[in-house]
């Protein structure tokens, strides 16, 4: 909307900042007081350490991407993306034939591939003059108006977030509670099959709905019904 505002990315890395040390402030916290045992049942300190600062560059790759988006340069930053991808995959073809895949390397393949891919993006946005890391100073007023702005915005998705976090966590704590840590890597492998099959239907939903749709306001109920019968079944 305001992409001249470079000074929006700097509040928002402020936000990032901030999540981030409450984040690891509450899992210190946890480990303070001796109860990281009853979060992440079976898991050794190092990995939940791991996890959560995977889980800190999985964001921010997920914002730099849509700050390429935003500008207009999904396609380049798609083909950045096709780069890692290629490269990501040599490294673990590599780790694998030498045999040193263990939960460790692991961490640390994805920590690599995730620092390549906000490389790759970083470039893509520098050779369009735009700056990931501006360096604008925000005064107070500036930040009033974005925190308002992004109060606004947020608070509805915030509920939502209210419920759906600990749903989502609670079947992952209840299948390590009564499974085990080979369970979820079953049920996360069973899960990235089941979303190749979503991402199918996914894209052809809302397609079928605009043609029905338009069938329906042009009063063509035979091409609804020959819509109908051949993409549902």
């Amino acid at each position: 909307q305001r992409l001249k505002e470079s000074a929006l990315i700097r509040f928002y890395w402020g936000f990032f900042v901030i999540m981030s040390l409450i984040l690891v402030f509450f899992v210190a916290t946890m480990f303070t007081i001796n109860k990281q045992g009853s979060i992440w049942i079976d898991q050794e300190p190092r990995f939940i350490w791991l996890g959560l600062f995977w889980g800190f560059l999985y964001w921010l790759n997920q914002i730099v991407y849509k700050i390429v988006d935003a500008y207009g340069l999904t396609v380049k930053g798609e083909l950045a993306v096709i780069k890692q991808r290629l490269f990501g995959f040599c490294f673990l073809g590599v780790l694998f034939l030498l045999g040193k895949i263990s939960l460790l390397i692991f961490f640390i393949y994805h920590f690599i591939i995730s620092i390549v891919m906000v490389f790759f993006w970083w470039k893509v946005l520098e050779k369009s003059g735009v700056t990931l890391f501006p360096t604008e100073r925000l005064n107070k007023k500036l930040i009033k108006n974005y925190s308002s702005e992004f109060y606004q915005f947020s608070m509805p998705l915030f509920v939502g977030g209210i419920l759906a976090l600990p749903l989502g966590f609670a079947d992952r704590w209840l299948l390590q509670m009564f499974g085990g840590s080979a369970e979820q890597g079953l049920y996360s492998l069973s899960f990235k099959v089941g979303s190749l099959c979503f991402l199918f239907t996914k894209s052809m939903t809302p397609l079928f709905q605009r043609e029905i749709a338009r069938a329906f306001g042009e009063n063509r109920l035979d091409e609804m019904r020959r819509l109908f019968l051949r993409f549902v079944p």
